[in-house]
């Protein structure tokens, strides 16, 4: 029986506060075919202080066989209040 081969894909946002109070932002992060369809996504969120910077980073692991389906990447960015 052959192992499993995956491939790990790292991504990394920066992310700057610029409201008057403190934020917990999300970034999530997706792997799409040429149909759209999703082949993985992450997500990462932090607090960040007003006008503070943060970097937002994490990494998915994608079977080997998938990576040739990738066409397109998307990411979206959101925040809340955090009390």
């Amino acid at each position: 029986m052959r192992a499993k081969v995956r491939i790990r894909i790292q991504w990394e946002y920066k992310v700057k506060n610029i409201s008057k109070d403190k934020q917990s932002i999300s970034v999530t992060y997706k792997l799409k075919d040429k149909y759209d369809r999703t082949l993985s996504s992450s997500r990462k969120t932090e607090v960040a202080e007003p006008g503070e910077t943060i970097t937002l980073s994490n990494f998915e692991r994608l079977d080997y066989n998938k990576a040739s389906l990738i066409r397109d990447g998307g990411w979206s960015i959101n925040y809340s209040i955090s009390y």
